[in-house]
This record gives structure tokens, C-alpha cells and sequence, in this order.
């Protein structure tokens, strides 16, 4: 009886140990989350993941920059941050910048050769609040002229889809492009709807509705706009000369 007892003990004894070794020895699986002292930490935020970018064009596109004092550049790779406000100009292994209050205007070429105009309004109002130094792209310009402005905004998404997965885009950078026709001193938002529009063209409405609906024009198209208010500005020209 008193050898069973001994070798109880001893048995005993021996587990005890081992179970003891192989607690301080156990390794912490570092990528488990069912680790006791991971548990009791909170998780961190995944960094929030944007998509998009902030230039009107994203590309760099060879063009002329004319300065407000006069000044021109030719040839240089140019891009426009729109969040910035600021013209980059690409010179060798540098990137040069220019604000709106330093340059008068700048043009590009596009990979498909179309050229685009850019230049910087002032003294006119959009919404009752006069413009400074506001950058626009032209899209033709005369009696009547018409511009886009660009605007940079971020959408925040917040659904299902983010919430189950911590790498998915949260956030993205929408570039909206809002067409405006110069009437006097003032910035119109161009509508789609013909009705509103022709409202515009004060004594040449009816010219400018039949020319509209025979050339099968939309005010929502650029470069039918641009034929639009090209066209009414001849019939504006020629009634100036009668």
C-alpha cells in the first residue's frame, strides 16, 4: 500500500511538472486572435483606403503655360491639382508649382491630340460671390462664352461591404465638372433642359430653338454646346451689324 501511494505521488508530481514547462515554454501564436492576450487589447482601425486622384488629368500632357507678368514656358509637362489649386510644371527630376495669381493661362495636348484651354476668371460671380483668381477650362469664348469648373469632393462609404472587410476602399475622390455660361458678369449653370436654356438667348430665342432642334443639339453634350453658343454669337454678331 505505501509503494502505490509513493508511486502516486511521483506520477503526480512528474505531470504536474510538465504541464508547468509546457506552459512557460509554449510559444504566443502571434496571428491568432484567440490568444488570450491578444483578447484583451482593442483592434486597431485599418487606414482608411481612398481611391482616385486630384488633378483635373491625372497624366502629365505637354503644354504652354503664359504667365500673369508675361512670361511664357513651351513644351513642359503640366498637371493641375485641383486640391492644391497649383499648375505643376515638370522640369527634368523636379516638379515646379504655380498658383492661379501667377499665371494668366495654360494649354495641354491630349494622348488623341486634342488641345484643352485653361485660364484664370476674375470679375465674375458665381451664385452672388464674386471670383478670384478661379481657374476654369474655356470652352469657347465671345458674346457669350462658356466654361467648366472642376471641384474635388470625397465620398466616405460606410456599408456592409466595408465593414466585413478591413482592405476594402472607404473613401474615394470624385472630380465633378460643372459647364457655365458667362451672361454679363455672371456664371450660369448650364441645364439640360432646353426650355430653361433658351431662356438665355433673350431676343434670338426662337433662332436659336429651330437651329437647336434641326442640328439635334443637346446642351448636356460639350462639343454640341459649344456649336450651340458659337452659333449664337454669329447670330449676335450679325445683328450687331445691321
Amino acid at each position: 500500500m505505501k509503494n502505490l501511494t509513493r508511486y502516486l505521488l511521483t506520477l503526480m508530481t512528474v505531470v504536474f511538472c510538465t504541464y508547468s514547462y509546457g506552459q512557460i515554454n509554449t510559444p504566443i501564436i502571434r496571428g491568432s486572435l484567440t490568444n488570450p492576450a491578444l483578447m484583451k487589447i482593442r483592434s486597431k482601425k485599418a487606414d482608411v483606403k481612398t481611391e482616385g486622384h486630384y488633378f483635373i488629368e491625372p497624366e502629365w500632357y505637354v503644354g504652354t503655360v503664359n504667365f500673369s507678368k508675361g512670361e511664357q514656358v513651351v513644351g513642359y509637362p503640366l498637371r493641375y491639382h485641383l486640391e492644391d489649386d497649383e499648375l505643376e510644371i515638370k522640369v527634368e527630376d523636379e516638379v515646379k508649382v504655380a498658383s492661379p495669381k501667377q499665371i494668366e493661362s495654360f494649354e495641354w495636348t491630349l494622348k488623341d491630340g486634342t488641345k484643352q484651354y485653361f485660364r484664370v476668371l476674375d470679375g465674375y460671380s458665381l451664385e452672388g460671390v464674386p471670383l478670384v483668381n478661379k481657374l476654369a477650362q474655356v470652352l469657347t469664348e465671345g458674346e457669350m462664352s462658356a466654361y467648366k469648373l472642376y471641384k474635388l469632393k470625397k465620398v466616405t462609404r460606410d456599408n456592409m461591404l466595408t465593414q466585413q472587410h478591413p482592405d476594402a476602399v472607404k473613401s474615394e475622390i470624385v472630380t465633378y465638372k460643372t459647364n457655365y455660361l458667362a451672361v454679363g458678369e455672371e456664371l450660369l449653370e448650364v441645364k439640360k433642359s432646353k426650355k430653361k436654356m433658351l431662356a438665355f438667348f433673350g431676343s434670338l430665342e426662337k433662332e436659336m430653338e429651330s437651329y437647336i432642334k434641326k442640328k439635334k443639339l443637346s446642351f448636356g453634350n460639350d462639343h454640341e454646346l459649344v456649336a450651340i453658343i458659337s452659333h449664337y454669337n454669329q447670330l449676335k454678331g450679325s445683328t450687331k451689324n445691321q
